[in-house]
């Protein structure tokens, strides 16, 4: 699996993200609990966010070694390394286990090309037959926010 990256649709979510974080700041809490993240990529969206909120707190998980290493190495670069962490693994898995505040507010921009299998021209975009797989996982998942 390869780590998508894309300036452009970095930037938009990044903004999205950061204008949410600020709107709704005290309705999300996430001052005090932080912001889990699904889907790291190569961090370069969230890492504007967290770079402009020195309050946020974000733990990322990525299922591809090679998108966790360009991650850490950009967060590293940007001097955010403990504010914004990046875990190899599964987020269903293990955002609950390690303990801590409770997760509420979580963030994510998943893969969201419809196919009937990965054999696309990007697969880590690949987001299940209708594109949907991983935001109706995420749904039903049962986080707050």
């Amino acid at each position: 699996m390869t780590c998508f990256s894309s300036a452009d649709e970095s930037a938009h979510y990044g903004f999205s993200v950061c204008m949410l974080l600020e709107h709704y700041r005290s309705q999300l809490r996430w001052e005090e609990n932080g912001v889990v993240e699904l889907g790291t990529g190569d961090a370069t969206a969230i890492s504007d966010v967290v770079r402009s909120l020195p309050e946020l707190r974000v733990r990322s998980f990525d299922i591809s070694a090679s998108s966790v290493e360009a991650a850490r190495a950009n967060i590293a670069a940007q001097g955010i390394a403990d504010r914004y962490t990046v875990e190899h693994g599964d987020f269903f898995d293990q955002a609950d286990e390690a303990g801590g505040p409770p997760v509420t507010t979580v963030i994510s921009n998943p893969p969201y090309i419809p196919a009937p299998d990965r054999d696309i021209l990007m697969p880590e975009l690949w987001g299940g037959v209708r594109g949907n797989d991983l935001v109706l996982q995420l749904l039903k998942a049962g986080y707050d926010d």
